[in-house]
């Protein structure tokens, strides 16, 4: 416990407090008492200062007054709630309503906490360090993700004939999704999921993805495992659980021939369905050691030949072709 409180005072030199509170006493009064415990605070006394403070530096943490001129707190917070460059920015609403509404709409706001006027400094202290440790398994737990989209990049860049697969996949996936009217939460989710379906390849041999002729079984079987390697990789970033299920499955099929489970039908999740069809279409019209790339028309046939095979949703390849060149003529 002792070296919890150590560490909190040290890391307290670091972390940077913005104080929006239009009532210059209680503005100064919290900031008095936030500088002695060794925070760096920020003053604003609107919500138009505050966002271009925001921008210009952004805080570790946002104490924010609910009654504010001009834009009243909870709108700002749903402002920075909305935006991707500060959503992700710890907010403490504090107000002098104490009815349960008035907390209800700060949290519906998106505020991570609520505190009622008047308060106890000692009480403030202790919620700012439990923000701060928030916001910093947060930065922690995307700075570990996006290793792995870099990693997932770099496989791709590995090799002149994926370069640029995975985004590409993404992106075709994203906009099926779209069009089937998934919700923004499932999109962002399976874009994700797109650019790192292949992680698992960083196990293959070289000499495999760039084998120019058939290959053997054995060499089959190893390529096969790739869905599995990635997922054990991906595996120990708990933040990612949503996103293994497209790492082991993007290469199953709807009659159950797929692998590595031989999934069928409904088994197999839609997310992990449109991704399976957007990562065919990309790998059908580009180059490959062993074939020059197809044609958009040449691929999408293929598309609907395997969808009649039974392994492709034809509805997900119905919405890709409308999306990449309408009806076949």
């Amino acid at each position: 416990m002792e070296d919890r409180i150590f560490f909190d005072e040290v890391k307290a030199g670091y972390s940077k407090i913005m104080v929006v509170e239009d009532n210059p006493k209680a503005a100064k009064l919290t900031e008095a008492f936030l500088s002695a415990e060794g925070y760096q605070v920020e003053l604003c006394v609107d919500a138009a200062s505050a966002q271009a403070a925001i921008y210009r530096e952004p805080p570790d943490v946002i104490l924010l007054d609910v009654m504010l001129p001009g834009m009243d707190g909870l709108q700002f917070c749903r402002r920075l709630k909305s935006d991707h460059r500060t959503r992700s920015i710890p907010i403490l609403l504090l107000t002098a309503l104490d009815d349960i509404k008035d907390k209800v709409a700060g949290l519906d706001a998106g505020a991570e906490d609520y505190l009622c006027k008047p308060f106890d400094h000692m009480e403030l202290l202790a919620r700012v360090r439990l923000l701060l440790r928030t916001k910093k398994m947060r930065d922690e737990m995307e700075t570990v993700e996006n290793i792995f989209i870099f990693l997932a990049r770099i496989i791709d860049a590995r090799d002149t004939y994926t370069r640029g697969h995975s985004e590409r996949v993404a992106e075709v996936t994203a906009r099926i999704a779209l069009k089937m009217g998934l919700d923004k939460g499932s999109i962002a989710n399976i874009t994700k999921g797109a650019i790192v379906h292949d992680i698992g390849k960083v196990g293959l041999p070289s000499e495999l993805i760039r084998k120019t002729g058939l290959l053997t079984q054995e060499e089959y079987c190893i390529v096969q495992q790739h869905p599995l390697v990635g997922e054990k990789i991906m595996a120990s970033l708990s933040t990612a659980r949503h996103l293994l299920v497209f790492i082991r499955s993007h290469h199953e099929r709807l009659d159950g021939s797929g692998y590595p489970d031989g999934l069928k039908a409904e088994e197999i999740p839609l997310g992990v369905r449109i991704l399976s069809v957007a990562d065919v279409f990309d790998a059908l019209t580009s180059d490959r050691p062993y074939r020059n790339a197809l044609s958009i028309d040449q691929a999408i046939r293929v598309l609907w030949e395997e969808v009649q095979k039974g392994w492709w949703d034809g509805e997900v390849v119905d919405v890709l072709q409308g999306i990449i060149k309408g009806p076949l003529t």
